[in-house]
């Protein structure tokens, strides 16, 4: 059987995540500091909860060890936070990375926090320009963008 962990999958996206995995006959796992909001529906639908902080390094180790057909990352908010889940990915077959379109910036550099509010043309797609990593608070109001220039 196929094993997916969805590292902070007790909110909103990683529920939805893991139980479109269940119903497609996955083992999954979801990770997080607090056990008391594991949804009980995930559970009774075959769902496990493995106890661990995604920012501490030997959490990571622990719960990737064995290896996994997917990895769901719904808790990577910094630059610091993927340089820390990078020396565990050797034995994962498939990783997505969820993010927000907080991270898209538009022409002038502007995102959803920004002082200025954004101007998209279009609808926001994979394509479009995105902040460059980093270690500030991601609901921050300064922004890395694409361009290497802060607003």
């Amino acid at each position: 059987m196929n094993r997916a962990i969805i590292l902070g999958g007790t909110g909103v996206l990683g529920r939805a995540i893991a139980t479109q995995l269940l119903e497609s006959g996955w083992n999954v796992e979801i990770t997080g500091r607090n056990p008391a909001k594991m949804p009980a529906a995930l559970v009774d639908a075959g769902a496990s909860f493995v106890a661990s902080d995604r920012r501490i390094e030997g959490d990571l180790r622990r719960v990737l060890e064995a290896g996994a057909h997917l990895l769901v990352d719904d808790a990577c908010y910094t630059e610091a936070d993927a340089r820390l889940l990078l020396p565990c990915l050797k034995d994962v077959d498939s990783t997505v990375m969820l993010s927000s379109k907080a991270v898209y910036v538009d022409e002038s550099g502007n995102h959803v926090n920004s002082e200025v509010k954004p101007a998209f043309k279009a609808p926001i797609a994979e394509t479009n320009p995105t902040m460059k990593p980093g270690n500030t608070n991601y609901r921050t109001r300064v922004s890395r963008s694409c361009c290497g220039h802060d607003t």
